[in-house]
């Protein structure tokens, strides 16, 4: 990982080995692309062992690598499109290396929250057809479009916090379905009343 990539340039750059669980960790200040590999500067490298870990510093490290700036670019990891079990053993192995995972937990719940928002949107649909009869379609699509992008800020607000860290993952994932089944239920229970 890197926390930038510009042209054949990394700074804050982390590199994992895994045979078994972690093996070794570098990390640099810097990384420069060479056409043969990529040149790290500020060099530490974590050795894990049955013992504990051991701590190399260098000035210069030559770490062979096939891959261009280019193509590490393209292969950024996007937690919307692994599936569950490989999202969930990423989170785990990041970790596990002392990283923070936060965005990938976050996205471990949307992932079983999923469901629950198309529920949450069932009954406010029900709710608000009923409540069509008392004010008319146009109101009773209106209150609907109102909804989603309600539901929609929530969520992303939510979401925001939780890949913060500034609010646990779960409550970041499951906050808004369970708001959002709740007022239709409300709603719902409000119309037939």
């Amino acid at each position: 990982s890197a926390a930038a990539l510009s042209g054949n340039r990394m700074l804050g750059v982390s590199v994992f080995e895994f045979d078994r669980g972690l093996r070794r960790r570098i990390e640099a200040a810097e990384a420069r692309f060479d056409g043969g590999g990529w040149r790290l500067e500020e060099v530490r490298i974590y050795r894990f062992d049955g013992k504990g870990v051991r701590v190399r510093r260098r000035g210069e490290y030559l770490l062979p690598s096939l891959e261009s700036p280019e193509e590490l670019g393209r292969a950024r990891v996007d937690p919307e499109e692994m599936p569950y079990d490989e999202l969930r053993r990423y989170a785990r192995n990041l970790e596990r290396a002392g990283f923070p995972a936060d965005k990938y937990r976050v996205s471990l719940h949307g992932k079983l929250a999923q469901p629950l928002v198309c529920l949450a949107m069932a009954v406010l649909g029900s709710a608000l057809s009923i409540r069509r009869s008392r004010g008319g379609a146009l109101l009773a699509m209106a209150y609907a479009v109102a909804l989603v992008v309600l539901y929609w800020a929530v969520q992303m607000m939510l979401i925001s916090l939780g890949y913060s860290g500034r609010l646990s993952p779960a409550p970041a994932a499951w906050g808004a379905p369970l708001l959002f089944l709740g007022l239709g239920v409300w709603l719902f229970v409000r119309a037939e009343g």
